[in-house]
């Protein structure tokens, strides 16, 4: 394990996915290297309970919950952030679902709820994002994927293509 410290102090980051797994450790360490962080996802009381814990220990955080399958709530996001911030350096796309099936157990339902969290909501957000990350003279998009969008699984039929497209982006 390393011991490199990384700085982010005042850049302006949004992660999506950010009440859970690797979106909650992302965001936390971005605001643990001094960056201000807008974090979203579904879960209301982790979102508002993460930045509490942030904001009490000196960090600026700030939490919108919403769904971003939904391109308007995207749009709201990105400039919600954008004016808490006064602008927008990073946005990490971190939030993803995953359901085990092969293409025959795979149910309509997860398969649309996969692509429209992993992939229309990735797209969304990037979207809403651009004008203002091109705006930033460091303007960076970090779209989490998995090695599972090049390799493919059988039993992980929705999330591998998902990732891929998640990839090309």
């Amino acid at each position: 394990m390393s011991n490199i410290e990384y700085h982010f102090e005042n850049k302006r980051v949004l992660v999506t996915g950010a009440t859970s797994g690797m979106g909650e450790a992302i965001a936390l360490s971005f605001a643990k290297s001094g960056a201000k962080v807008t974090l979203t996802g579904r879960n209301e009381q982790k979102g508002r309970l993460l930045t509490n814990q942030l904001e009490a220990r000196g960090r600026t955080a700030h939490f919108i919950s919403g769904d971003i399958t939904d391109r308007f709530f995207c749009d709201r996001l990105v400039h919600d952030s954008v004016d808490k911030m006064d602008g927008l350096d990073i946005l990490v796309n971190s939030a993803g679902v995953i359901f085990h099936g092969t293409v025959e157990e795979t149910t309509d339902e997860c398969w649309l709820e996969t692509m429209n969290v992993n992939v229309n909501g990735m797209f969304f957000v990037c979207r809403a994002a651009m004008p203002y990350l091109k705006q930033s003279s460091s303007g960076v998009v970090l779209n989490i994927a998995s090695d599972a969008g090049l390799t493919g699984s059988p039993h992980l039929t929705a999330y591998c293509a998902s990732k891929g497209a998640g990839i090309q982006m």
